[in-house]
């Protein structure tokens, strides 16, 4: 009884979807690949227009790619999103799949006349959260690729808020990175320090959750940052900018939940910051991490 249930899920999209959500963000390309692969019969046999099946793999399909950069289906979900935006009949849950999949192939494909097409209509959503995306950190992408760090810079802030009190940590570490991209991207060179922090936010999320294909896109970031003019601050004992911070607001003798309200995060992550902090200056404790701070530190 258990095995013909199992052997049924593969035929639903719906959890189809979720499977390569996973599979992807863990960095399981074969799989998430085969159940794309299926997720696209499905759709083939499916009736045309704005179904279930076409509007979950005009969505799933370049999230996935957006994850791993690229597909071996390099055109999947495209089709889907053509058909359920061209649809006589708009059906807003299943169109606000296939303009969340087109975002994403906008920005990915750094096309700004079809980011300000879904731009405009997606800025209408009253919704911050969309299945396993965040509106905020998508209209955040389709601003940069129109040139607007203005408009991204507050729409990544406004995802990184939401993420945070919500607790959607994957979510979060992508705004993360993402809000770095841009800045590096679009933003003056004083802007690399935020960069630094953000990446440094999103890589200690990732870390802990496991997303590999994250964890190497935040890494080359860094990378780019560092190979760049005016990448030459170093910190004592190889703390980032990030911790630096935190260890400042320690040595002050804030506590975690404090720390954490100074310098929007969540507690989870200041704990996780003061306990790489400790590792790296090699203390054991606050006293002596303040007295780290205190003698390496500039006042």
């Amino acid at each position: 009884m258990v095995q013909p249930g199992l052997d049924q899920m593969l035929h639903d999209p719906r959890i189809l979807l979720q499977r390569v959500v996973l599979d992807a963000q863990t960095g399981e390309r074969d799989q998430a690949e085969f159940h794309l692969d299926l997720m696209e019969q499905i759709a083939q046999r499916a009736a045309s227009g704005a179904n279930t099946p076409n509007a979950l793999l005009a969505y799933v399909a370049p999230v996935a790619k957006y994850i791993f950069s690229a597909l071996r289906q390099t055109e999947m979900g495209e089709s889907s999103i053509t058909t359920v935006l061209s649809s006589p009949v708009d059906i807003p849950f299943f169109s606000t799949f296939a303009r969340i999949g087109a975002s994403l192939s906008a920005a990915m494909e750094k096309d700004a006349e079809a980011a300000s097409a879904q731009y405009t209509v997606l800025c209408s959503s009253n919704a911050r959260m969309f299945m396993f995306t965040s509106l905020d950190r998508v209209l955040g992408l389709l601003a940069g690729t129109m040139g607007n760090l203005d408009n991204a810079v507050a729409h990544f802030e406004n995802g990184r808020g939401y993420c945070r009190e919500s607790g959607y940590l994957p979510e979060l570490a992508w705004t993360c990175h993402d809000h770095a991209a841009v800045l590096l991207e679009l933003g003056p060179r004083r802007d690399r320090s935020k960069a630094t922090a953000l990446l440094d936010e999103c890589l200690s999320i990732a870390s802990e959750l496991g997303m590999s294909p994250l964890m190497a896109k935040a890494a080359a970031v860094q990378e780019v940052i560092g190979a760049g003019p005016g990448r030459s601050t170093s910190y004592p004992g190889g703390l980032s900018l990030r911790e630096i911070e935190v260890l400042t607001h320690l040595a002050q003798g804030r506590t975690n939940r404090e720390i954490a309200r100074d310098l929007v995060l969540s507690e989870r992550t200041v704990q996780r910051h003061i306990s790489n902090i400790y590792t790296k200056i090699n203390v054991r404790n606050r006293a002596e991490a303040t007295t780290f701070a205190l003698n390496q530190l500039p006042s």
